[in-house]
């Protein structure tokens, strides 16, 4: 009974994951990070990409008189959310007040 079950799970899991990796081919959004920038901007019809637009314009609103700002590390969890949130397309300009943080920003910033 549960020989039969796991194969049924690993038949259907073979006829998902193909449809899966073409969705998320021929998906508009590629992530940011550890993509080229040239492709990048080439997708995205850009000519600055957009995290460092996004990153900058927050960090020069928030932070311009920070001292030691880009020496001081953001959390990782949070700089690791806003890295995902970034790959997922879930940003526009101006940040939302949870990603505020200027040292997740400008950790954000490093990392790209």
């Amino acid at each position: 009974l549960q020989r039969a079950y796991h194969e049924s799970a690993l038949h259907s899991l073979q006829d998902t994951v193909p449809e899966l990796e073409r969705f998320i081919n021929d998906s508009s959004v590629k992530p940011v990070f550890g993509y080229p920038l040239e492709e990048h901007l080439r997708v995205t019809a850009r000519t600055i990409a957009f995290p460092i637009e996004l990153c900058v314009c927050t960090l020069h609103e928030l932070a311009l008189n920070e001292e030691g700002l880009f020496r001081i590390a953001g959390g990782t969890s949070k700089v690791r959310r806003m890295k995902l949130s970034l790959d997922a397309g879930l940003f526009s300009v101006p940040l939302p007040p949870d990603y505020r943080d200027m040292h997740v920003v400008a950790s954000v910033v490093k990392s790209y």
